[in-house]
């Protein structure tokens, strides 16, 4: 849905709703760290197990996080976007631009069996930009914010 209630302002949301079969992704680190402690509490020993290789102190040495085959992903969400553009003479022509997206449900299945879960790590709620845009004759200048909330662990 877009709104222009005045020539220089333009208003949108946006719902979306998106579902995935067999894909390539990368799994998530939780998930590697999970299977490892599952396979532990049944009885696997040794520096290596799973895609998790500790060290003799038991800190983690390294994880091998490849490509793998993600049997569904789905998430739904809004985003949302207003501009507003106006003159102020001499001093030049300026840009507003507010984005937001919001993410109400992002989840995948690993084909482990477990079904859809939330990764968690890398599943901000909230990103957001705002951008303030100058222009006066053959010069222009932008400032531009991101944010990107923190992912729930």
């Amino acid at each position: 849905m877009v709104w222009n209630p005045l020539d220089d302002l333009s208003l949108a949301v946006d719902y979306y709703n998106i579902e995935l079969d067999d894909e390539i992704g990368l799994p998530a680190m939780q998930q590697l760290l999970d299977e490892e402690f599952r396979l532990r509490q049944a009885g696997a020993t040794g520096n290596t197990v799973g895609k998790v290789t500790r060290l003799s102190n038991g800190r983690i040495d390294f994880i091998d996080r490849t490509n793998a085959n993600v049997q569904a992903r789905k998430t739904d969400g809004f985003d949302f976007e207003g501009q507003y553009s106006f003159s102020l003479g001499n001093t030049g022509d300026y840009r507003v631009n507010v984005e937001w997206t919001y993410v109400n449900e992002y989840e995948v299945d690993f084909g482990d069996g477990l079904g859809f879960t939330d990764p968690q790590a890398f599943d901000p709620e909230n990103r957001g930009t705002v951008s303030l845009n100058w222009a006066l004759g053959d010069f222009g200048a932008n400032l531009t914010w991101n944010y990107i909330d923190d992912a729930e662990w």
